[in-house]
């Protein structure tokens, strides 16, 4: 599949925010031979792995909506040109500062036809990392929630608020701003009888019964 750069004109068919000579000449600059190693077949399919999975993550995530979100006849692939849109954040109970323009964490307004250089540089950073492991988990099972082990004298146990999967800090960090970078948290309404609550009104009984739901 072609490489196809998103520049904030709405390219048809965009499916990147770098072309493979951009994100090539990134990470020579900063010396990271996991991607100048690889052959570009590699890179590029590394390229459309990182865009699919940076978008699927920050979903729903992004300030503003996308530049062309009404448009009809000429969908926008991306996330991201993005603009604020009055009637919109009405519609959905958003109270932004100012509905006529976004803004970055600095105070400088982004362009409707802009993609900011925090989002291609996260981007980058992303395709350095579906080289070697993917961006987002391709699973999530119970063994993922672990919360205690013992194997002979090794034992384990998990925090209470750890991620169940890979997170990845210095991105979150690049998009702070831009899109909410809080993890997704996994939830669910469970009905139970009075006597069902009451069986459980300690911590350590309402932990080995939640733990008998996974099995």
């Amino acid at each position: 599949m072609a490489i196809v750069k998103e520049d904030g004109t709405i390219v048809a068919g965009a499916n990147t925010y770098s072309t493979l000579t951009e994100v090539d000449t990134y990470h020579e600059e900063r010396l990271n031979t996991a991607w100048t190693n690889a052959d570009d077949e590699t890179k590029e399919a590394a390229m459309l792995r990182a865009m699919a999975g940076m978008e699927s993550h920050y979903r729903d995530r992004w300030i503003g909506y996308k530049s062309n979100h009404n448009a009809v006849n000429a969908p926008q692939n991306t996330a991201w040109p993005r603009k604020a849109d009055k009637e919109e954040s009405l519609a959905n109970g958003y109270v932004l500062a100012d509905m006529t323009k976004l803004v970055d964490n600095d105070g400088i307004e982004i362009g409707v036809n802009e993609i900011p250089a925090l989002v291609v540089q996260a981007y980058n950073e992303i395709c350095l990392i579906e080289v070697t492991e993917p961006f987002v988990s391709v699973r999530l099972s119970r063994d993922d929630m672990l919360k205690y082990q013992r194997v002979d004298v090794i034992e384990q146990e998990w925090l209470r608020n750890a991620p169940a999967v890979t997170s990845f800090p210095h991105i979150d960090a690049l998009l702070s701003g831009l899109a909410s970078t809080a993890p997704v948290k996994l939830g669910a309404s469970i009905g139970l009888t009075e006597q069902e609550q009451d069986s459980i009104a300690d911590t350590a009984a309402f932990d080995r019964w939640f733990e008998s739901l996974l099995v």
